[in-house]
């Protein structure tokens, strides 16, 4: 065993450590196994008589099986990034068509409404989710601040009538508080403010809009009053 262990030695620090197993193999007669398990030697022996020649050392390396799954393991891994990626890409795109377009849209469409064009159409009213809500209640803002505006518009063109004309006009709801006076009313108020603080000490002509009729009423007036309106 002597010129194979001198061939093995040859080859470095592998070839050494080796070498000391054959020897020690050659010695006992018996194998010899390496402490990490990779490396063996048995003892040779030839003849009948079963004659010590040498030793045959051998070793394993886990590098390739460790290569292999370390190859393995990075192709996994690559095959699982790419399949996230496709997912998330994916997902991407489902919300941008159904969540975050949508959204867009009735923004566009808050917007016009925001600039008194009552008149656009909203999107997104056939859905059933929380943007066909979205879409619903801004239907109903829409045409809410329509009716407003066409009321503004029907009370300022009244209200330019009224303060056209000389007489004097005073408006009251159903329940008797005055809700206008023209430029006429006022004028007569303010003119005859000391006649009516003598019976309304609290009388203000400047502040005319918002007080009850009753005000100017003696009590059996403002009861006659109240049972013909109810």
């Amino acid at each position: 065993y002597s010129d194979a262990a001198g061939a093995l030695a040859e080859k470095g620090p592998v070839g050494a450590h080796l070498r000391a197993l054959a020897e020690e193999a050659a010695r006992s007669g018996a194998p010899a196994l390496s402490d990490d398990g990779f490396s063996v030697a048995v003892p040779a022996f030839v003849g009948e008589e079963r004659t010590l020649v040498g030793a045959v050392a051998m070793e394993w390396s886990p590098a390739p099986k460790i290569a292999q799954a370390r190859s393995q393991l990075l192709a996994e891994l690559l095959v699982t990034g790419l399949v996230m990626l496709g997912a998330t890409i994916a997902a991407m795109l489902f919300l941008r068509r159904h969540l975050a377009r949508p959204l867009e849209v009735l923004c566009a469409a808050m917007n016009r409404i925001a600039r008194a064009d009552f008149a656009s159409e909203i999107p997104q009213l056939r859905r059933s989710d929380e943007i066909g809500v979205i879409g619903a209640t801004l239907t109903k803002m829409r045409d809410e601040l329509a009716a407003g505006a066409a009321e503004r518009r029907e009370s300022a063109s009244k209200s330019a009538a009224l303060d056209a004309t000389s007489a004097a006009l005073v408006l009251v709801n159903a329940e008797q508080v005055v809700t206008y006076a023209n430029d006429a009313a006022r004028a007569l108020f303010r003119a005859r403010a000391d006649d009516l603080r003598s019976v309304v000490p609290e009388f203000d002509p400047d502040r005319i809009v918002g007080q009850p009729m009753s005000l100017f009423h003696t009590a059996a007036l403002a009861e006659r009053i109240s049972r013909k309106i109810a």
